[in-house]
């Protein structure tokens, strides 16, 4: 399963919605990462000698402006209603990329995971020293072969979510209920006993307890709304601090008003309580350089190094 925020796929790109409902900001994760094309020429090469080679590869994990349109088409048309759709790359951190050289052998090699150079194109630079059995490899992948090489890019998506609730509706059948109801008087004409105390106010569970009968008879209502990858803990979070408000609040008002609680005929209450959090995605793409190749054509970048290159030991 991806570890992805809320969100969908347009062609290769993975666009999100983030920020509160009224920015209808919206952000993509590139897709395929690919070996980069510099005024149409392609950012790589393989220097071969008798035994090992150099293999250079500049490549990046980035979006086409064509990509990136046709996302913010798809978006019009999923987001209707939303003004003005902005599209942006989204700022990812702790970015690297690594390049595995898999042999005819069927041993594999992974150069990095190396930092790539930021957001917009998070680029990187390969310059690696390859064996013979990789140096084959390489050949093959530059000739248009799968399998042989593999990119890899990774970052973390960090995200602010926040969970909103709002709680409204009218309370006075349970201030009523749960008014300290008057003493009867005690003794006839000639009695000196003493009027009995008032009881006193219900305890915060009572209250609780009239909150939860609100709700369930609908006087009294919660409206839940949140930012899109939002979890279930916050928003119960932030249900529990409306509660014990709610409760509290019913509560000093029935002390307040006493036994004269009982003609309550009207406690409307209206709260909103808002909790923040910070979720975080970890974001992997793999490419097949191999199959880069074939499409863009590569035989004239293998060159002749002219010298011997000492092999590596791995």
């Amino acid at each position: 399963m991806e570890n992805l925020p809320e969100g969908f796929y347009a062609g290769d790109l993975y666009c999100f919605r983030y920020g509160s409902a009224d920015e209808e900001a919206f952000a993509y994760i590139p897709g395929t990462p690919a070996v980069e094309l510099r005024d149409g020429d392609v950012t790589a090469s393989l220097m071969i000698s008798p035994l090992a080679a150099v293999l250079s590869i500049q490549a990046v994990w980035s979006a086409t402006p064509e990509a990136v349109e046709a996302a913010e088409q798809e978006i019009r048309k999923r987001y209707p209603d939303a003004p003005d759709v902005t599209l942006s790359i989204a700022e990812l951190s702790d970015t690297t990329a690594s390049l595995t050289v898999t042999g005819g052998n069927g041993v594999s090699h992974t150069f990095g995971p190396n930092p790539t150079s930021g957001s917009g194109s998070y680029r990187v630079v390969f310059s690696e020293t390859l064996t013979s059995a990789e140096k084959a490899a390489a050949l093959n992948a530059l000739r248009g072969q799968s399998g042989c090489l593999s990119l890899t890019f990774e970052g973390t998506l960090e995200l602010t979510e926040t969970a909103t609730i709002e709680m409204s509706g009218e309370l006075a059948d349970e201030v009523k209920l749960l008014a300290p109801k008057k003493p009867e008087k005690s003794g006839g004409l000639f009695s000196r006993k003493k009027d009995p105390a008032p009881p006193p106010p219900p305890d915060l569970a009572a209250c609780a307890a009239g909150i939860d009968r609100a709700l369930a008879t609908g006087k009294l209502k919660m409206a839940r709304a949140g930012t899109p990858n939002v979890s279930g803990a916050a928003l119960r979070k932030v249900e529990t601090i409306l509660l014990n408000s709610a409760a509290e609040m019913l509560r000093d008002k029935i002390v307040e008003m006493g036994e004269n609680a009982t003609y309550m005929s009207s406690f409307a209450i209206k709260k909103k309580a808002s909790e923040s959090e910070d979720v975080t995605f970890r974001i992997t793409r793999s490419a097949d350089p191999g199959n880069w190749f074939a499409q863009h054509g590569s035989g004239r970048l293998i060159t002749d190094a002219g010298v011997a290159i000492p092999e590596p030991k791995r």
